[in-house]
């Protein structure tokens, strides 16, 4: 729901996208951005879009898509885990969320694949015939569309994060035995192999192997399928220090 109009001139496409306000959102100094981007003459796609919370225009662009397949990035990702706007329990407000993702980045959430949110098509054939194949290259036109209206992103480095069918499609136990086929060079751990334990405000947040050759296998202790709404201060931790391409704390007196 977008209330209140936006009056100066649009200097790029997605300035009329501008949210003024929501009902019940805290007052912030960042800006966000919803609207539809056109796929093709019978498919629009739904997005959400937040800026940093500070210096925007220094900060990496990520996008976020949920899993399912068919779950809302928006209803989720967006408003129960990583977005900065959480909804209160009664679903009367909006609150800040300090453990929020764009603490780090400018987050772009999506709504897919069409069907899913506000995300839609014309044709009902498009909502019966779904594939990887087909959600990947509407994934790709959105994109591509999404930066004529934000085009000063373009140069930003760009991350794609998600969680739940890709927990599915490629499973724990299939990703290390990829690992493993790589023949990396494990770091010397602290326990069994080259694991070793991270820790966050003091405590084991989980266990990571990490390679000579710059790769990171990472786990989060007493995380369920949901992991920025279950930990959200050890996910904002491994993001954060992903794009600033750090390591993770491995002992009780670290600090990030």
């Amino acid at each position: 729901m977008i209330k209140g109009s936006w009056t100066q001139k649009p200097t790029y496409l997605g300035q009329s996208d501008l949210i003024v306000d929501l009902p019940g959102q805290p007052q912030v100094e960042f800006r966000h951005y919803a609207s539809y981007v056109r796929i093709n003459e019978d498919k629009s796609m739904f997005y959400w879009f937040y800026k940093a919370v500070k210096a925007p225009s220094k900060k990496p662009l990520l996008l976020w898509l949920n899993g399912g397949p068919g779950c809302s990035t928006i209803a989720k990702g967006a408003l129960q885990e990583l977005g900065p706007f959480l909804v209160t329990n009664d679903g009367s407000n909006l609150v800040f969320n300090p453990y929020t993702w764009s603490n780090v980045a400018n987050l772009l959430f999506l709504e897919s694949p069409v069907g899913v949110g506000f995300s839609y098509s014309n044709k009902s054939s498009d909502l019966e015939n779904q594939n990887d194949e087909i959600i990947a290259k509407d994934t790709y036109t959105f994109l591509i569309n999404w930066f004529i209206k934000f085009p000063e992103f373009k140069s930003h480095e760009f991350y794609i994060a998600g969680e739940s069918y890709a927990d599915v499609a490629v499973p724990m136990q299939s990703t290390r035995d990829s690992i493993m086929s790589m023949n990396l060079t494990e770091k010397i751990g602290d326990m069994w192999g080259g694991w070793r334990k991270w820790y966050y405000e003091g405590q084991i947040a989980g266990w990571m192997v990490e390679y000579v050759e710059g790769l990171s296998f990472i786990t989060i202790r007493g995380a369920g399928h949901m992991v920025p709404t279950d930990a959200p201060g050890r996910a904002l931790t491994i993001f954060s220090q992903f794009i600033k391409g750090g390591t993770l704390p491995n002992s009780t007196n670290t600090k990030i």
